[in-house]
Parts: C-alpha cells; structure tokens; sequence
C-alpha cells in the first residue's frame, strides 16, 4: 500500500468551503453547532468574517453557484448549491492537481458529460432507492426534456429549480462562467488566506511525521475510516476551513481524504477528557431522533447503509454524517464485506454508560 500527501488540492478544497461559508454562514454555523462539544476555530472565524465583507466579490454570482438554497426546505438536512449540480466540488476529480489545472480540466467538459453529472446528482437530492434510481434514470441526460422532468420531481424549491433549469438549457455556459468566477476569487483568497494557512503548514509536516512513523496505523485513529488494507493507494490532502471534518471518496482501489487541520483537536472535544465529559457527549450525540432511529435498527443485527437511508428516507450521505458521530462516540461496530459497509450497535459501549451513570447516582 501506498501513503501519498497531496497538497497540491489543498486550496482547491479551501476555495471551494470558503465560497460556501462566505454564502451560507448561518447554515455553517448551525451544522457545527450540532456537533457534541464542537469548539469553534476562532482563527477561521476572522478569516471569514473579513472576506464576507469583502466588497471585491460578485455577490450574485456567489449566490448563484455556492447558495445552500434548502436547508430547511430540503428534508435530507444536506446543502443544495449549484456547483454541487455542475460537479465541480468532487473529491476525486480535483485530487492532484492546483486549482488552476483542475479549472482547466473542468473546462474541457461538454454538454453530454455536464448533464450526465447533473442528472446524477438530481438522483442522488432525491434520495431513497438510490441504487434503482441510478439505473432508471441512466440516460436521462441525453434528453434535455427528460432532465427537466426529473427536475420537477426533486423535492426542492422552486428558486434551486429554476436554476438547474438554466444550466440544463445551457451547461457548458454555466460551468465556464462558475470556472471564471473561482479564479477571479483567487487574488483574493491569497491576500486573506495568509494569516490562517501557517495551520495547514504545519499540519501538512505534522501529518507527513505521523504517516512515515505510524503508517496505516495512524489513520485508523481518524473517524468512519475503515478497512484501509483493502485500498492499493491512499492520498491525504490537507484542508484548513472545513478544520474539523473529514472528506473522503473511492475509486479503482484509491481512497482520497481531506483531512482538516484540527481533526485531533475536534475529536478530543467532541469524545471528551474526562469520563463525565464522555459520557455527557454520547447523551447529546443520541439525543438526535435520526441517530436514536439508526441504533435501534442495529439493535440484533448489522445494516448497511442504503437500507438504513431507504427505511429513515434520508439520503446516504445524511446516514454517514449521523454514522460518523456514532462513530466518534463508539456507539457502532463497522465491518465492510462485499463492497459494503454494515453497522451494529456497540452494546458495550452503552453497558458503560450505564454502569458510569448508576454509580455516579447511586442508583
């Protein structure tokens, strides 16, 4: 197996997250809220505030492109921006080259490719039954009449779909001119950037130090990161605004992950230092209704994903997000077998919990 440190993606990823925060902080601000014992990066936070201010910016096209048009519309809970519809935020795609030669790639696109990765993604909004969906709607893209029709069925606002309406009616015009607006916010980002990358330095040595020493080993400390031996190759790549997360995709026996600064940091506050705080963090983290709902489905047996997201009616990606904090919390046991990952309950982990808060009561 082989370990790569990528950081030619870096700001590719950090551009890319801080268009999104700049456009959506409440939202930003809501999600991580929701995170048990999350602590803000208050480095991150002036970052944005000052760039938010920004008068250098076009507003409307950052609207536009980079706008969470549902996150209360939306029942999934997951962020609807335009950019995700041209598939220019994809981790696969932008790994191993600067903004500049990925922007360029994105260029290249036609019409065909453009719509065939807007459809897929109008399949993955919709959310339930994904699997069969992708085959019912394999073609969809070759007919722009049948792409609309798709639009309409998508349980989204009217303002998100009349602007995947224009890009279906004129792709490769939209996703140039979403590729000049990213470059035109390079200078920018660079000016303000300074004062906050010094982190992702010394992460990217920090990260470099663990892999030669640790190897593998390290990696299977970070959260929802399982089965490593089975990936041929591994590229990490550091990212500074989305700090305490975690990104990751596969593809052909390759893992990509972007990996934020202060992962270590999040999961320390997140997990607890003491027993009282562990404890308090895995009440709040099952207080959530949907992560209650998936525990009790793994009560006597292991699901994977799809099934959980189909009986629940939330899209995978809003699965892994619950699974990861359950996860963090150890309140899951992860195995992958066939291609998929399953989940069980970790029984144990709540037998301590009880245990802890008999004693500590005297019950």
């Amino acid at each position: 197996m082989e370990i790569i440190l990528d950081l030619k993606a870096s700001d590719t990823r950090d551009i890319l997250d801080t268009l999104f925060v700049m456009e959506n902080k409440e939202f930003y601000d809501k999600i991580t809220a929701r995170l048990p014992g999350f602590v803000p990066n208050k480095n991150i936070q002036k970052y944005i505030e000052k760039l938010t201010k920004s008068k250098n910016v076009d507003r409307e096209k950052l609207k536009f492109y980079f706008h969470n048009y549902d996150y209360e519309f939306n029942s999934t809970g997951e962020a609807l921006i335009v950019a995700n519809c041209l598939d220019i935020d994809n981790p696969i795609s932008m790994s191993g080259y600067t903004l500049n030669e990925y922007l360029d790639i994105l260029r290249t696109r036609e019409d065909d490719e453009i719509l065939e990765k807007l459809v897929a993604y109008l399949v993955y909004l919709k959310g339930k039954a994904e699997c069969k969906l992708v085959e019912k709607y394999k073609d969809t893209h070759k007919d722009k009449n049948k792409t609309v029709e798709l639009l309409k069925d998508c349980n989204i606002s009217s303002e998100a779909k009349w602007n995947i309406y224009l890009i279906i009616d004129n792709p490769k015009k939209y996703l140039n001119e979403a590729c000049e607006f990213i470059e035109n916010f390079i200078p920018i980002f660079n000016s303000s950037f300074e004062k906050v990358k010094t982190e992702r330095i010394n992460f990217s040595e920090y990260i470099s130090n663990k892999v030669e020493i640790e190897g593998i080993e390290y990696l299977k400390r970070l959260p929802s990161i399982n089965n490593l031996e089975q990936y041929k190759t591994i590229i990490l790549t550091p990212m500074t605004v989305n700090y305490a997360s975690i990104i990751g995709d596969e593809r052909d026996g390759i893992l990509v992950l972007y990996i934020g600064t202060k992962i270590e940091k999040a999961l320390e506050d997140i997990k607890g230092k003491n027993d009282d705080e562990v404890v308090l963090n895995i009440l709040k983290t099952v207080s959530d209704s949907s992560r209650f709902n998936i525990l009790k489905m793994i009560i006597e047996e292991e699901k994977f994903g799809l099934e959980i997201a189909e009986k629940l009616e939330l899209t995978n990606a809003t699965i892994s997000h619950h699974i990861n904090l359950l996860q963090i919390a150890d309140l899951v046991i992860i195995n992958r077998r066939e291609g998929k990952t399953y989940y069980k309950l970790n029984k144990e982990a709540l037998r301590n919990m009880i245990k802890f808060i008999s004693k500590e009561f005297k019950l």
